[in-house]
């Protein structure tokens, strides 16, 4: 009888209109008890999102977003096509091919590199151990206000070592939306939550203009497997403040 009770009340609590209770089933049908390898391998080669969304501790999330707080965030502006692009968030970027590796040049600008910090090499050490992922480049977003966004895209280039993305979340809940197959999924990504976007899943985080949102962190993890992938990263989340002189003849 207790649980029947229980399952009641449970059904009472969803949400009333058929766009929220969308959102709720996309997110249910990511949690899952098997770890997140088993997660990863069970999709095969198809594009999708394995999603934990109570994976680091409140106490953990208040460490992190004490180390975040202190990034010295970047709105990098470029040129594309004769354009200036500002970019739609605030970002920043760590990573080396080796010790060794001290520069990287991307469209004729060198950057010096910077290896992961130590809190945020054990986190990356722990997410490989559980998905059997390698990562060796981080891009770091901070997403200020509602205005702040990223639009559709799939992280595929060339110079990735493969098409998987740890990506954290802390701070402000915002929307997640993906496609599969054609179709359109959202999840509420919560603080403290891990996604993996599982070989190129297309997705963005949109704008919210109706609504006044808080800071939210975003943590991202990849495996590049040469210096254009990170020149790259340096180029668009370090931007020209980060900038030296080529040591290179």
């Amino acid at each position: 009888m207790q649980s029947s009770s229980i399952r009641k009340r449970k059904q009472l609590l969803l949400p009333e209109f058929s766009s929220k209770k969308q959102k709720v089933e996309d997110e249910q049908q990511h949690i899952s008890k098997k770890s997140l390898k088993e997660q990863i391998e069970s999709f095969g080669s198809q594009a999708n999102l394995v999603y934990e969304p109570h994976y680091f501790s409140e106490s953990d999330q208040k460490e992190l977003i004490s180390h975040l707080d202190n990034i010295d965030w970047q709105r990098v502006t470029y040129k594309a096509r004769g354009t200036t692009i500002r970019t739609p968030r605030l970002t920043f970027c760590y990573g080396q091919l080796g010790e060794a590796q001290e520069e990287v040049r991307w469209k004729g600008k060198s950057f010096k590199t910077e290896p992961f910090p130590s809190w945020l090499q054990q986190i990356c050490d722990r997410i490989q151990n559980e998905s059997g992922l390698q990562f060796n480049a981080c891009i770091l977003n901070c997403y200020e206000n509602e205005s702040d966004s990223i639009t559709w895209h799939v992280d595929a280039e060339k110079f990735l070592a493969h098409a998987n993305v740890a990506s954290i979340s802390l701070g402000q809940h915002r929307t997640f939306k993906y496609r599969v197959n054609g179709k359109v999924h959202s999840v509420p990504l919560e603080s403290g939550s891990l996604s993996i976007l599982v070989n190129g899943l297309e997705h963005h985080v949109p704008k919210v203009p109706k609504q006044q949102l808080s800071k939210r962190y975003n943590i991202t993890l990849r495996q590049v497997k040469g210096n254009e992938g990170l020149g790259n990263y340096y180029f668009y989340n370090r931007g020209e403040a980060y900038q030296i002189e080529s040591s290179q003849s």
